[in-house]
């Protein structure tokens, strides 16, 4: 399930993948045609001899979370990777779904919810190891 989710998140445009670890941050934007590979434990997202690329142990994540927050003038949506703390490992930002009015931009928001119905609709979900 992860990697069929990670698979649907960068085929998506205007996605910003975040690592946060307290004291830095990295973002990578998605693209369609951004690499993808399994080895074992391990999903690298993008050209480890191109200038951005993430790797994810696969066994360290145990949760997905669907995130919708309302903020002071939009809405932020994001599918977030959790370890067994319930700490966050990477967030995929779903960006620029507002126009600049600050009104949800319809088709935008709906590809959201598709990746969100794909996976059964569950604002949680956790990973059997």
């Amino acid at each position: 399930m992860l990697e069929d989710l990670l698979r649907d998140i960068i085929k998506e445009e205007n996605v910003l993948m975040s690592v946060n670890t307290g004291a830095a941050i990295i973002e990578m934007r998605t693209s369609k045609d951004l690499p993808f590979r399994v080895r074992e434990n391990w999903i690298t997202i993008g050209d480890d001899q191109g200038p951005c690329h993430m790797h994810i142990n696969k066994n360290k994540v145990n949760e997905i979370r669907f995130v919708k927050e309302d903020k002071q003038t939009r809405t932020s949506y994001s599918i977030r990777l959790l370890n067994a703390k319930g700490e966050r490992l990477i967030a995929a930002f779903f960006t620029k779904m507002q126009d600049d009015n600050g009104r949800p931009i319809k088709e935008r928001v709906e590809r959201y919810e598709r990746i969100f119905r794909k996976y059964g609709s569950r604002e949680i979900i956790e990973l059997q190891k």
